[in-house]
């Protein structure tokens, strides 16, 4: 529920100016992402010895923490790598000879 509302409120913003997202972005999403890396370290111990995507996801998040809080730094970061994702898959495919 947490990390939808981020992204919900975040995708609301995107056709205003970079600074004003940048500004948004530290009032409104910094205090739900703050407490979604609190809610990890708390609950880490309960999950760390699983195994599973979810497990997976969580230790990613924990392992990367600093990385998946960048887009606080710059308003024209976006929150999710998709559209590169997206872009690099074209060029993934044409190197291994499939058509795109």
């Amino acid at each position: 529920m947490r990390l939808g509302r981020i992204f919900e409120l975040d995708e609301s913003w995107k056709k205003k100016p970079p600074a004003e997202i940048k500004q948004l972005r530290t009032t409104f999403l910094r205090p739900h992402v703050l407490a979604f890396f609190a809610w990890l370290e708390q609950h880490r111990p309960a999950f760390q010895d699983q195994r599973g995507l979810v497990r997976s996801a969580l230790e990613y998040a924990h392992n990367h923490c600093d990385a998946l809080q960048r887009f606080f730094d710059d308003g024209r970061l976006v929150l999710t790598n998709n559209g590169a994702e997206r872009a690099i898959k074209h060029v993934a495919s044409a190197a291994q000879g499939h058509p795109a």
